[in-house]
């Protein structure tokens, strides 16, 4: 029987807690026009692409422990694609074409498909270059590549004079998602899990990884995919009822 990595879970579970409350501040500002959300969205937004990154380090970790990633992947996907359809209809100016979500499903089908050739890369080596390629592609979405915001390469104009890339990346301005995690730089964070996955499936961890620190950070650590799908209609649900009874 395999050991189970609580910390693991307690992570994730702390990164969608906190990925929730993105999501408040987000909402009060965007939707409500609460002026306390803006003040905290400004305050959080820095912090976002952390737990972002933590959020998808840990899947990929999870993915390389899994017994079927291709049926895992394409069950995101149609998730996914259920939400861009959902988003689209009842809420056209906040829709989600390439969440979270959506990027983890494609990263997800993608290892799949390059597990036996990534196995062949020394585990070190592999984790040291995604991260390299995860700091290096980090400015795809603003038109060029480089380290820590600095510009080392701009990348053309016409990689953004549409938006048939944008799942790479290469969105035009005009382009909107609510929730936008393209799969650059994103998919390098997710393959970086992988690596360190390699090592977790020996169990060879320290004991502190596989003891239950929250029994809460836990429980949601493991119902992730449940919570994210609900918690942004629970949201809108209960801003509706406090600006109708504060009218």
């Amino acid at each position: 029987m395999k050991k189970r990595v609580y910390l693991f879970d307690e992570i994730r579970g702390l990164a969608i807690v906190l990925m929730v409350f993105y999501h408040l501040f987000y909402s009060m500002s965007s939707i409500f026009s609460i002026s306390v959300g803006t003040v905290l969205i400004n305050i959080f937004s820095p912090f976002q692409p952390l737990v972002a990154s933590l959020f998808i380090f840990i899947s990929g970790i999870s993915s390389y422990l899994s017994k079927s990633n291709l049926k895992r992947g394409l069950k995101l996907f149609f998730i996914s694609l259920v939400i861009s359809v959902v988003t689209y209809l009842i809420m056209p100016e906040q829709v989600i074409l390439f969440g979270i979500l959506h990027l983890l499903s494609v990263s997800i089908l993608l290892f799949a498909a390059l597990q036996k050739f990534l196995e062949r890369i020394p585990i070190l080596g592999g984790f040291i270059t995604a991260i390299i390629l995860f700091v290096f592609t980090y400015g795809v979405m603003y038109g060029f590549l480089g380290v820590l915001g600095i510009r080392l390469i701009d990348i053309p104009d016409f990689m953004y004079n549409s938006d048939m890339l944008f799942a790479l990346g290469f969105a035009s301005d005009s382009f909107f998602s609510s929730d936008y995690f393209p799969i650059l730089p994103y998919i390098f964070m997710f393959f970086a899990g992988t690596f360190i996955g390699r090592i977790v499936k020996k169990e060879q961890l320290p004991a502190q990884f596989y003891k239950k620190h929250s029994n809460l950070f836990s429980f949601l650590g493991r119902h992730t995919l449940i919570i994210y799908i609900v918690h942004q209609p629970v949201i809108l649900f209960l801003l509706f009822v406090v600006e109708y009874f504060t009218k």
